[in-house]
């Protein structure tokens, strides 16, 4: 049985989505002490069960949280993929935490992903990518619809 047509079955709780921030937290440490590339295909491969499961959750709390989660990991997937010398994997993985983060509307985790992405294209001296980002950024844009709470 593959690990999707498992989770559709069992359904997916809280408590998955707890082990689940719980392993990007690891992750977020290895990165932090020895760098991205200890950990980037664990990192990719929990993003894709993370995908899986995202689809697979049965009520609208645990989507809510899980999207989060999810949206958190891309962007540690961005982080490190930027970290080990590909940029433009890290902004396909913070474009979708970005679009994540919103949907869950997550101002704290959009601003820290605004932000991840502005020191990526600073690096590679892309200053005024960065500025239209940030002005992007700043302009009204209707508030996204959260996921009510079951």
């Amino acid at each position: 049985m593959s690990s999707s047509s498992f989770s559709r079955s069992l359904g997916v709780g809280l408590a998955d989505v707890s082990r689940f921030e719980a392993a990007t937290a690891v992750f977020r440490g290895l990165d932090y002490r020895d760098g991205g590339g200890s950990c980037r295909s664990a990192v990719d491969h929990l993003r894709a069960w993370g995908e899986e499961t995202l689809a697979a959750v049965r009520t609208d709390r645990v989507r809510a949280r899980m999207m989060v989660a999810q949206a958190d990991l891309c962007n540690l997937a961005g982080w490190i993929a930027f970290d080990t010398g590909l940029p433009e994997l890290a902004r396909v993985h913070f474009g979708h935490a970005l679009g994540l983060a919103r949907l869950a509307g997550r101002a704290d985790l959009i601003a820290n992903i605004y932000y991840r992405m502005g020191r990526v294209e600073l690096h590679h001296d892309e200053a005024g990518q960065a500025l239209d980002d940030n002005q992007v950024r700043k302009s009204p844009r209707p508030k996204p619809s959260v996921p009510p709470q079951a």
